[in-house]
């Protein structure tokens, strides 16, 4: 019987325990998605000024290394899991706008995306910071909890 409780205790332990590191490593995802969609947009924004590339070209070269997003043409699809709705609608925003303006003007409105979206990793930064802190702590008290009434 004894055998069946610390069993008992391990799996619940062990079970919150994933789950909450599980929520942790979303939350890291979204604030990694969030810096490489940055750095793309940044590297976008530089091609463009020189004007070298057909936009087509230049959004598969400046994302294609990106997972959650599938370059189409000018367009672009976002997989769901990583980026927040909010997010979403800022990338959406931008990729379906994209090369309607001469490289000045796209340049700029590059620019103020990047800001749009340096504003969001900022807040998944803090975001990982309380929640990800709530989440294992959480995690380890239900899990303690549970297993105290195992035994």
């Amino acid at each position: 019987m004894l055998i069946l409780k610390i069993s008992g205790l391990a799996l619940t332990l062990s079970a919150s325990l994933l789950f909450g590191f599980y929520k942790v490593s979303c939350l890291k995802a979204r604030r990694d998605g969030l810096r490489e969609l940055c750095l793309g947009l940044k590297n976008f924004e530089s091609n463009l000024t020189f004007g070298l590339k057909e936009l087509p070209r230049l959004l598969a070269e400046c994302f294609s290394h990106l997972d959650f997003l599938e370059i189409k043409g000018c367009g672009v699809e976002i997989k769901q899991g990583v980026l927040s709705q909010e997010d979403s609608a800022i990338v959406n925003e931008f990729f379906s706008c994209a090369g309607g303006l001469d490289s000045d003007g796209e340049s700029e409105r590059t620019r103020l995306y990047i800001s749009l979206l340096e504003g969001q990793l900022w807040r998944a930064e803090e975001n990982l910071k309380n929640e990800g802190k709530l989440w294992r702590t959480l995690s380890l008290c239900i899990g303690v909890g549970g297993g105290i009434l195992f035994l």
